[in-house]
């Protein structure tokens, strides 16, 4: 890159990012017949304590966006959510939402934003960036989320009797 070039790609980089998340942004995590092509930023929510969580994919990248539209944006995609995702291979990024304990839980290898930023946009709830460790975070979301499971007989049966385990409301 030439003088100044690394500094123009980084402001694109945060104009892009910057911008408010539009409507319909949620989508399925996966790609519909390729379980291994996963979208680079899944979200998990769960609104109900007893009730299992919902699962979207944002195709684009840029978790900041996400985290910056605040829990408003997000939930209004919940007819767009799955009752399960099942990934054969890890997102960039992702989050997860527990809307009865106002907590929000992230992972990313590549989100350039500060947590302060994200607390201006999510008052009240508790706020964690675990870095790039999904491995904390996905457990989070509960058995609903599958990643590697192995052949798509043993993905649905376990996927099956997590949905027995958690009525939807």
């Amino acid at each position: 890159m030439g003088p100044g070039g690394e500094f123009a790609a980084t402001a694109r980089h945060l104009e892009e990012n910057s911008r408010p998340l539009p409507a319909g942004w949620a989508d399925s995590p996966t790609e519909d017949d390729d379980f291994g092509r996963v979208a680079p930023v899944l979200v998990a929510v769960r609104e109900h304590s007893e009730a299992a969580p919902w699962f979207a994919g944002r195709w684009s990248p840029g978790l900041e966006q996400v985290l910056l539209a605040g829990p408003g944006v997000v939930l209004a995609e919940r007819h767009r959510g799955q009752q399960s995702a099942v990934l054969e291979a890890i997102p960039w990024s992702g989050i997860c939402m527990d809307v009865p304990r106002r907590r929000l839980d992230w992972w990313s290898l590549e989100c350039a934003i500060e947590v302060e930023a994200v607390n201006a946009r999510w008052p009240g709830w508790t706020l964690t960036d675990h870095g790039d460790r999904f491995e904390d975070v996905t457990p989070l979301a509960g058995p609903e989320l599958l990643i590697d499971a192995g052949t798509q007989t043993d993905a649905a049966h376990r996927v099956h009797a997590a949905l027995l385990s958690h009525p939807r409301r």
